[in-house]
């Protein structure tokens, strides 16, 4: 009972995180699209510390 507990929250983990990762993904290219037309200096920052 208290492997399929733990294998439940590892699955439930891995669920949280497959959500997250799309998120800050957008998150961040929509951040570096702004500055690509605000501050075309931290847009190139941002992409080489993003890459």
């Amino acid at each position: 009972m208290k492997k399929s507990a733990q294998e439940a929250l590892k699955n439930e983990m891995a669920f949280l995180k497959a959500q997250i990762k799309p998120h800050f993904l957008y998150n961040t290219l929509n951040t570096i699209a702004y500055f690509c037309t605000h501050d075309s200096k931290k847009a190139k920052e941002l992409l080489n510390r993003f890459s």
